[in-house]
């Protein structure tokens, strides 16, 4: 083979034994992950002895995933021969005895980044912290206990992402509160459905981090109007670091978002946003955003329009506004006539087009064009074409 494959998907099987597995993996030296998926079986069922795992511990694993296997204690020697050189973990759909996730941690010292999906710890056990001082690169935490936070209070987080769309108002974020106390590196933070009454605002669960956030995302979070004071607060503390932020929430308003004028990098999702000026902004989204608002980003250099449910982008202001404009994105649009600057970039995906002409760019300026799912290309320039 002149191309190895540096990933490896083994499904384990009853008849799959240790030789097997050797046979199935000599054509792909080099492969640097193992996952173990038992999906299909409900029950993990390959049996090896120590010795069977010594030709693993030769390989420089750089990730395990770990789906569907909630038997895993029975295969700790796996990781002990694996482990050493793994850098990021997935766990997805399992439940988990504390004690044996904070064995399978420890069998990888170099672990620098964390996927959790829908782990649930069914033994109350009093977790340990990892090892003090451990810089991890990136959490991630969707639908699962909150006491995993606990295995990271005496770490620091570059990046935490927490996705709850199954969560309710009486998740117990207290961990998190705790692992926030001590952050030293933390550079982003993005929080996903969460209910009205989290706790995250109303307990000032915030107020935790420290002040050198770079950059906050926050996706279907519904607060009621005493956490909007915390959060419009938690964010100013933030300004002499924070560079970026994702909102998509139904309480933005005009005041909430004149403040924000440090920001370089800024994406709106279904909201009526009506601006000040926005000078420093270099990169911007918006989704289904009403308004015309274009003349308040003077210096965008990219811009991302998704516009659902057959939005007509020639209502939303004139795009030649944006003089500094290099790479456009247009999704999911109809676009009757559509005014476009000097761009270099050029993107469109599921958009119709309803006009003959519907840009007007000046010649030779597009250096390169993707285009998707779109109905026509009549109008693509001659010198692309």
């Amino acid at each position: 083979m002149d191309k190895l494959p540096k990933e490896l998907w083994i499904e384990i099987f009853d008849y799959l034994k240790a030789k097997d597995l050797i046979a199935l993996t000599e054509c792909c030296k080099d492969f640097y992950s193992i996952i173990i998926d038992t999906k299909l079986m409900k029950k993990f069922t390959l049996h090896l002895k120590n010795d069977n795992f010594e030709w693993l511990g030769e390989r420089k694993y750089s990730k395990i995933e770990i789906k569907e296997c909630n038997d895993l204690e029975k295969y700790i020697n796996i990781f002990s021969a694996v482990g050493l050189n793994v850098l990021k973990i997935s766990i997805i759909n399992i439940q988990l005895n504390s004690g044996y996730l904070l064995k399978i941690f420890k069998c990888c010292p170099k672990l620098q980044e964390f996927y959790f999906s829908n782990v649930k710890i069914f033994e109350d056990i009093e977790l340990q912290s990892l090892d003090n001082n451990k810089i991890i690169e990136r959490i991630v935490f969707e639908d699962s206990s909150p006491v995993i936070f606990k295995l990271f209070i005496n770490t620091s987080v570059k990046e935490i992402w927490i996705d709850n769309k199954c969560s309710n108002e009486n998740v117990d974020f207290i961990p998190l509160r705790d692992l926030l106390k001590i952050q030293e590196y933390l550079k982003e933070l993005r929080l996903a459905y969460f209910s009205i009454n989290t706790n995250l605002f109303n307990d000032n669960v915030l107020d935790f981090v420290p002040f050198r956030l770079e950059k906050f995302s926050m996706n279907n979070v519904y607060l009621g109007i005493e956490s909007v004071a915390r959060f419009h607060t938690f964010l100013l503390n933030h300004k002499e670091s924070l560079r970026f932020i994702f909102l998509q929430s139904p309480f933005i308003n005009v005041s909430f978002f004149n403040q924000f004028y440090f920001l370089e990098e800024l994406q709106l999702c279904h909201t009526n946003a009506f601006f000040e000026p926005f000078e420093n902004i270099k990169k911007l989204q918006v989704e289904n955003v009403s308004g015309n608002f274009m003349d308040k980003f003077p210096n965008a250099e990219e811009l991302t329009m998704i516009y659902k449910y057959g939005v007509f982008l020639g209502m939303y202001g004139d795009l030649v506004k944006l003089t500094k404009l290099e790479k456009l994105t247009v999704i999911d649009s109809k676009i009757p006539e559509l005014k476009i600057p000097l761009v270099k970039k050029l993107k469109l995906k599921n958009v119709v087009i309803c006009h003959k002409r519907p840009f007007k760019y000046e010649e030779n300026s597009i250096r390169e064009l993707y285009i998707e799912s779109c109905n026509t290309i009549d109008w693509i320039p001659d010198y692309l074409a």
